[in-house]
């Protein structure tokens, strides 16, 4: 499966403020096959996912606390979801 698939449940703090809770997985849908330059359908790519990750395909978060994101922020995974 894919890393993020581990965090569902959990929440995420990124930098010194922000924290993002990680609700469900992404079931995917065809717009993964879309070439985004030119809107050709690559079918495969769903085909793919739907056999080797159960038709899912990153996660699902919300923002618990806002802030300010910058580049090199650290990530740090927090306590599960009771």
């Amino acid at each position: 499966g894919f890393a993020e698939n581990e965090f569902v449940g959990r929440s995420l703090r990124i930098g010194t403020k922000v924290v993002v809770t990680i609700l469900e997985r992404d079931a995917r849908c065809v717009m993964i096959t879309l070439d985004p330059d030119t809107g050709e359908k690559t079918p495969a790519i769903l085909k793919k996912v739907a056999q080797a990750h159960e038709g899912m395909a990153g996660v699902y978060g919300a923002v618990m606390v806002e802030g300010m994101l910058h580049t090199g922020d650290s990530v740090e995974v927090l306590e599960a979801i009771s």
